[in-house]
């Protein structure tokens, strides 16, 4: 049983559409001389071609992952009790 309930397959497939997206975003934002969208544009596309190639560690981004405090395991919280 897998600790992530989002498939591999979706989270690069995600990855894949920000890429294209906020990679035309920051081919936009150089072309028209614009600092805002290229820099946006850039680390956002930088992020989805962070989930193309390495889903699993990024997929505590997603929401899904467990998070851990004291040794104890709370999933999509973020409040240790």
């Amino acid at each position: 049983m897998s600790l992530n309930s989002t498939d591999t397959k979706e989270i690069r497939k995600f990855g894949l559409v920000a890429l294209i997206f906020f990679g035309c975003l920051c081919v936009l934002g150089v072309w028209l001389k614009k600092p805002v969208p290229t820099y946006l544009g850039g680390v956002l596309s930088m992020l989805g071609l962070g989930f193309i190639l390495a889903p699993a560690p990024l997929s505590i981004l997603s929401g899904n992952h467990p998070i851990r405090y004291n040794k104890a395991v709370y999933w999509g919280t973020s409040s240790a009790c």
